[in-house]
């Protein structure tokens, strides 16, 4: 079974606890171990920048990238990847992206 959910203050690879409240429906109740990893969303307004070439530079970073289409960017990024991802995010902002 698949279950999904949308929060803050999480990271891919952090440990989480859950409640259930009712009917297969989950609350969760906080981390219970951090990953270091950090997740930042990208909004990209200037679609000359495909996706897929997008996503094909932040994975040779090492970062694991989530689009949603058609603006949006989902990015995890470990300690170590955290400053070259900014650095590459600026630049593609400075780009107009």
């Amino acid at each position: 079974m698949l279950h999904t959910f949308v929060t803050y203050n999480l990271a891919l690879g952090d440990f989480i606890s859950l409640e259930e409240l009712e009917n297969q429906m989950y609350a969760i109740m906080g981390a219970v171990s951090r990953s270091d990893n950090a997740t930042f969303r990208a909004w990209i307004t200037e679609m000359e920048l495909a996706q897929t070439a997008l996503t094909q530079k932040l994975n040779s970073l090492g970062c694991l990238a989530e689009t949603l289409p058609p603006n949006l960017v989902a990015i995890n990024a470990t300690r170590d990847q955290g400053a070259p991802l900014e650095q590459t995010l600026e630049m593609l902002a400075n780009q107009g992206y």
